[in-house]
């Protein structure tokens, strides 16, 4: 998994998202990126969004790779905010999301 924290109920979050390959998902409690990457090795794109600064800079050290190949897309910030300015700009329309 990761040094930053365990996921909490981790199964039961993706087994709810029902994952579809190419769909995009919002990861709106970021933190060391457990369900995040559960979402990706599913075939899901996310965007991975926290407020807080470290949880950020962990996920985009650890999950390089991730971020190079487009399937994770990092933000810093309220979840509320940057959920709610991405589906109105329609950058980022989620199918679900986890908050």
């Amino acid at each position: 998994m990761n040094n930053y924290h365990k996921s909490v109920l981790l199964q039961e979050a993706i087994d709810a998202l029902n994952i579809e390959k190419g769909k995009k998902y919002i990861d709106a409690t970021l933190g060391g990126a457990g369900h995040s990457l559960a979402i990706i090795d599913q075939g899901g794109i996310v965007l991975g969004i926290d407020q807080d600064e470290e949880a950020v800079e962990f996920a985009n050290k650890n999950h390089e790779s991730r971020i190079m190949n487009h399937e994770l897309v990092l933000a810093r910030g309220n979840f509320c905010k940057h959920r709610q300015d991405c589906e109105r700009k329609r950058i980022w329309k989620s199918r679900r999301n986890i908050f």
